[in-house]
């Protein structure tokens, strides 16, 4: 594989045009220790596990913590909606992090 000005010579009879890739942040962490509010959390409804765990929610702990903090009834239990589908109440949710950052 060669680079060659724009295109890239994958073999010799095979080239494809160089497109850097290009990254943007779309949305700002809102992380107990980040000194943000909370008003991209919702008050009421259902949430998903990926909008309660940091980067992208409120809580900076990873999964497998999280998981065990439910089973041992330290965090809201679970809702299933379906066999691969998990959500939280987010008035819980954000009752146990406005818990956590009083302490």
């Amino acid at each position: 594989m060669a680079y060659f000005g724009q295109w890239l010579l994958l073999s010799p009879l095979h080239r494809v045009q160089y497109q850097p890739r290009r990254r943007t942040l779309t949305h700002q962490p809102t992380g107990l220790g980040s000194g943000q509010s909370t008003k991209a959390f919702p008050n009421s409804g259902l949430v998903r596990l990926r909008q309660i765990l940091a980067p992208d929610g409120p809580i900076p702990i990873s999964k497998s913590s999280w998981w065990a903090g439910v089973k041992t009834g330290r965090y809201p239990p679970a809702i299933k909606l379906g066999p691969r589908t998990t959500c939280w109440d987010a008035a819980k949710i954000r009752a146990l992090f406005e818990e956590l950052r009083r302490q």
